[in-house]
């Protein structure tokens, strides 16, 4: 990689040397004079013997008070920490010689340390003027960077300018990107590109910015580039470069629709053996809705697995196509690769998908033999609840949430939920009152906790504090239901007006609550 001939530069801690006009500059400053006692104190300063060097440049001053003389007191006062005597000299300097880079440096380092940043950049701005050398450029750039991409675009310009250099390159496109100017940052890149080939940083961005740009074409030729049939290329997978930008912006998937299924393809052809590249792949395909190129990609990659990890890798995709709302994908390939069921993680990811399929008996299978083989799920236990409480099995529901809060007693989706099941039936107030409690000590912010408490209060007959937390929960989602726990406590409060409003915001929201209707009409 090309590098920066003047190296990296942190504020506050250029060495004394730079007070000499090392590094190539359009014009040159006049050397110093020749002075025996500042000669000793630059020799001092350069070994970090700080109060020394000052003590032989007050001597030099006797013959010499040039900006150079001042300057060079000014930075030993401020790497001695010493700012307001920094401040005094750096001024000096500039008030004997107002062309001096040096000493505009100075001050401008010092105002930094001093924390007045603004006042830095100003005096930086008067270098500019000054014939600046690259390196106080660069300096300078680094400085504007973090708050203010525009101008420290404007100073690496000027830089690479006079000396075209890939990593400067490569700053000014993380600049142009946070700025969103797309084709200047792809213009650099591709600068920085011909100056450094084969940099899997420079290639990765310029992947990612000819993507984003709609260059698609472009961003697949620069994928292949170094063979088609080397799996990586420089110790550097540039195809898995071009399928982490697709899965990684999904505006990206959007614009692709019509390329995508020629990439994923693509991905076939180039990475059949790379387990990374097919999963990612995959994923893509999962994204775009793709389930019949999904599930070739997805099945290649698992048999690119391990004998040693391949039940995790099989767990893993079927996990993937689940979460992303393929769950009858999921069961396919789980019953197509899936050789041990009896593993009490394959029961409880199986349980998952047999829940998101509707199947609720299923799921019950797949959950009670999670937790006869590993009695310590929690999770399970608590899905066994939810379960047993849908088929209506009030017994079975309150002793799997039972064994839930056993191993966790302060778990809250355990609690919520027995406590709204208990509080339904109308059984064990006091109970369900300290659960709801314990969730919503867990969650404060969680409106379905919130909901389950206001109701525990409602039917404990705590009308004011009911009516707290319901508004609590309306204010953070407001659901149906949570308006239609409000028309019963406003009612119970004696304002039906009020109640009925509520039933009807109900109605609107899930207009299958056909109930509320005789409500809306009694107290009307």
């Amino acid at each position: 990689m090309q590098r920066l001939r003047y190296g990296v530069v942190f504020l506050l801690c250029i060495q004394a040397s730079g007070l000499v006009a090392q590094d190539r500059t359009i014009s040159r400053d006049s050397s110093p004079r020749q002075n025996p006692a500042f000669a000793k104190g630059m020799a001092y300063q350069i070994s970090g013997r700080h109060a020394d060097a000052i003590l032989e440049f007050q001597d030099a001053l006797h013959a010499d008070s040039s900006a150079l003389v001042l300057s060079a007191i000014s930075r030993s006062y401020l790497q001695l920490g010493k700012l307001d005597h920094a401040l005094q000299y750096a001024e000096q300097a500039i008030r004997n010689d107002a062309t001096s880079k040096e000493s505009w440096e100075i001050l401008a380092e010092t105002f930094i340390a001093k924390g007045l940043y603004e006042k830095g950049v100003q005096a930086y701005e008067q270098i500019l003027s000054l014939h600046p050398t690259e390196r106080q450029l660069f300096t300078f750039g680094r400085l504007l960077e973090p708050t203010n991409a525009k101008r420290a675009s404007e100073i690496y310009e000027l830089l690479v300018r006079s000396s075209p250099n890939a990593d400067i390159y490569l700053r000014l496109s993380k600049l142009y990107k946070r700025q969103g100017l797309t084709q200047r940052r792809i213009s650099v890149l591709e600068k920085a590109n011909q100056l450094d080939r084969g940099n899997p940083g420079i290639i990765s961005d310029l992947i990612q910015a000819y993507m984003q740009a709609g260059r698609f074409e472009e961003a697949m030729a620069l994928a292949q580039d170094g063979g088609t049939t080397l799996q990586e290329y420089d110790g550097y997978d540039r195809w898995m470069c071009l399928l982490r930008t697709i899965y990684d912006d999904s505006d990206i998937v959007q614009q692709m629709q019509s390329e995508l299924p020629a990439v994923l393809d693509k991905t076939i052809a180039l990475r059949p053996n790379s387990y990374n590249c097919l999963l990612t792949a995959g994923t893509i395909a999962l994204r775009s809705n793709n389930a019949q190129q999904a599930e070739v990609l997805l099945q290649m990659a698992a048999r690119q697995s391990s004998p040693y990890n391949r039940f995790d890798v099989i767990l893993h995709i079927g996990d993937l196509c689940l979460r992303m709302q393929q769950p009858m994908l999921a069961s396919q390939f789980l019953r197509s690769n899936l050789n041990e069921t009896s593993n009490p993680r394959a029961d409880m990811l199986l349980g998952d998908i047999r829940f998101a399929l509707h199947d609720t008996v299923g799921a019950i299978t797949h959950y009670t033999n999670a937790v006869t083989s590993n009695p310590s799920l929690v999770d399970a236990w608590i899905q066994l609840g939810i379960l047993h409480d849908l088929h209506g099995d009030d017994a079975q529901s309150d002793a799997a949430y039972r064994n839930a809060l056993a191993l966790n007693p302060r778990q809250p989706v355990a609690a919520n939920n027995y406590a709204f099941s208990l509080v339904n039936r109308g059984r064990g107030l006091d109970t369900a009152e300290h659960l709801s409690w314990t969730a919503l000590q867990a969650q404060p912010g969680n409106a379905a906790f919130l909901d389950t408490y206001a109701w525990v209060m409602y039917k404990s007959g705590k009308m004011e504090k009911a009516y707290q937390y319901i508004m609590l929960a309306i204010q953070r989602d407001g659901t149906a239901m949570h308006y239609e726990h409000l028309g019963h406590i406003l009612n119970a409060l004696g304002n039906p007006v009020g109640a009925v409003e509520a039933w009807e915001t109900a109605l609107q929201m899930e207009p299958q609550r056909l109930y509320l209707r005789r409500l809306i009409d009694t107290y009307r």
